[in-house]
Formats: structure tokens, C-alpha cells, sequence
């Protein structure tokens, strides 16, 4: 299965948790909804990833909001299969 489809799968089963950097800065930063990411996600591509971080690949996922916000957002599986949303940006 591609990493795209396994991300997907993970928001369409609720399989997901946000970093408390993005529940207590980001979303309010950027007006933005745990919702609003999640979806975002679903229409998103892998932009590249990053193999050098020792707590696993982070894939940097390309997505357009509802609202039209361009976000990179950052994301890897957990030793026990959930994804995390570690953190985002402005694309």
C-alpha cells in the first residue's frame, strides 16, 4: 500500500492525533479546526519526505484547506500504527 493511502486510511478511520504543539499553537494560529487539517489531508499529496529524523520518517503532506490555505504538514506512523500530526505550516 503507498504512504498516501496509508495516511488516508488513517484520518478515514480516526487513527490520529495531533502533537500538543499543534493543539495549543498551530490550529489557533491559523484559524484552523482539527477537522479543517484532517480533511485538507484527504485531498493532499506527500510532498517529500524526510528520512533523517531518528523517530521515524516525516512526510510532508501538500494540502489545500477548505478556506483555501496551502499547508505543508508534517506527519509520521507511530510504533503503533496511529499517525501523528506532528506539526504544520504555511505552504
Amino acid at each position: 500500500m503507498s504512504v498516501i493511502a496509508r495516511i488516508r486510511r488513517k484520518v478515514v478511520s480516526d487513527q490520529v492525533f495531533f502533537s500538543q504543539h499543534v493543539l495549543n499553537d498551530k490550529l489557533s494560529q491559523f484559524n484552523l479546526a482539527q477537522e479543517d487539517v484532517l480533511v485538507a489531508m484527504l485531498g493532499g499529496k506527500v510532498g517529500w519526505k524526510d528520512t533523517n529524523d531518528p523517530r521515524g520518517t516525516v512526510y510532508h503532506m501538500i494540502c489545500e484547506t477548505s478556506g483555501g490555505l496551502m499547508l505543508d504538514v508534517r506527519c509520521r506512523f507511530t510504533s503503533l500504527e496511529y499517525l501523528l500530526i506532528i506539526t504544520f505550516d504555511e505552504y
